[in-house]
């Protein structure tokens, strides 16, 4: 089934004209995509929401993801697509071992710091505790300046893991030492374009007189005179530069009467508060207040999105990198289809479930029916439900919670279509 085969069958139950999305160039202005009630707009969020609660109910569709356990850590991050989680277990020498859930009070009364030799038993997790992480390396410069500045000469900090812009603010995490700092700006070692002359400027692009030819998208700006500021390059065409916003100076940007460098971001400067001791990684260890020479470290959103994996007992040692022995088993949430032909991730056999859950939220509308607060949650969180076959083999229903912040696999994928 496809998007717009469900779409049209939903316009028909409620009684609106079809659309022919193939030969009809105005259907985005139609009578059946600008309904007050159930415009185009409005189906495609009721599309989403319900392939979410079909997903979430069938649970047929299901994904298993290998984490790599790492001494001293016990926050672990779930997958951004993980909306269910089915099972957690570690592979201890060749057996399969099942975790047993713990609610969260019942899991912190027995929860200690000490570094274990024998494997975790029980888990817990906790919602929206975690940040996406942007960029992971190793330190290849030491630096002890006051506020620290972090560089890594093999990066690219203009080009992320989640394809997001490094933002002012944003948490630098030292893995080695567990201290934390906060980025001020992106800077350069040397830079490949100095004093560039502008002929037009703005906020979101310049147009310059300079060779231009050794830069590339994700090498950033930086406007002579202002040393926080940065621009990471989305577009070259020509002599024009196009970026999202200065940061720093988002609302002045760049004058013909200014001059610019660009470059290869390999360094990131701290904010004033410098590095100081973590307290609330799940690592055990002892902040030094400075960057040397091979710590590993990570670049996180200063926004909590993701979900933790908190694991009782602490590991006392690293798996090797490619035999990872933490297993979670999950039911993701299912991708929204971006094109009117694409398909939806779900087995054709609940098309009709899927139009009926669609067909729910119209009549309601219609009827201007608004759901209770409670029903409302209660629903949410049976769509977030934990479901762990315990030891005994007995069924056992808890809840879902969160991930943590070092990153121990790479998710390039971290859109987030929930709408529950």
């Amino acid at each position: 089934m496809i998007r717009s085969d469900i779409l049209n069958q939903v316009r028909y139950n409620i009684g609106l004209s079809l659309v022919d999305y193939v030969y009809d160039a105005s259907w985005e202005t139609s009578a059946a995509a600008t309904d007050q009630l159930h415009s185009e707009t409005i189906l495609q969020g009721d599309l989403q929401k319900a392939m979410n609660h079909v997903a979430a109910d069938s649970r047929d569709k299901w994904e298993r993801r290998m984490l790599r356990l790492i001494a001293t850590q016990y926050e672990y991050p779930l997958p951004s697509d993980c909306m269910t989680l089915l099972e957690v277990a570690h592979n201890f020498y060749g057996d399969w071992n099942e975790l047993d859930y713990f609610y969260h009070n019942e899991f912190y009364m027995n929860f200690s710091t000490n570094v274990q030799s024998y494997p975790p038993e029980r888990f817990t997790l906790q919602a929206k505790t975690s940040n996406p992480v942007h960029y992971t390396g190793t330190i290849t410069t030491a630096n002890a300046d006051s506020p620290p500045v972090l560089i890594d000469t093999s990066a690219n900090f203009g080009i992320t893991l989640t394809g997001e812009d490094i933002n002012p603010g944003d948490k630098i995490f030292n893995i080695t030492d567990d201290s934390t700092g906060y980025v001020d700006y992106l800077s350069v070692g040397t830079w490949t374009v100095s004093g560039g002359a502008i002929t037009t400027g703005g906020t979101t692009s310049l147009v310059t007189s300079a060779d231009i030819s050794g830069l590339s998208v994700g090498d950033i700006l930086n406007k002579i005179g202002s040393s926080d500021t940065y621009a990471i390059i989305s577009s070259i065409s020509g002599s024009t530069i196009s970026f999202s916003r200065l940061y720093n100076d988002e609302n002045t940007g760049f004058a013909v009467s200014d001059t610019f460098n660009a470059g290869t971001a390999d360094r990131i400067y701290l904010t004033s508060s410098g590095l100081v001791a973590d307290t609330e990684e799940g690592l055990v260890g002892g902040a030094e207040g400075d960057f040397d020479e091979d710590d590993s470290y990570q670049v996180e959103d200063y926004y909590s999105t993701l979900d933790t994996l908190l694991l009782g007992s602490v590991p006392g040692q690293s798996d090797t990198l490619g035999t990872e022995t933490l297993l979670i088993v999950y039911v993701p949430y299912p991708k929204f289809p971006l094109k009117y032909w694409h398909p939806i991730e779900l087995s054709d056999a609940y098309e009709d479930a899927l139009v009926a859950k669609m067909m729910e939220y119209a009549r309601k509308r219609e009827h201007g029916e608004a759901p209770q607060y409670e029903w409302l949650l209660d629903k949410a969180i049976g769509r977030r439900k934990l479901y762990n076959k315990g030891r005994l083999g007995h069924k056992r229903t808890h809840i879902k919670g969160r991930t943590s912040n070092i990153i121990s696999w790479q998710d390039t994928n971290l859109v987030d279509h929930r709408g529950i």
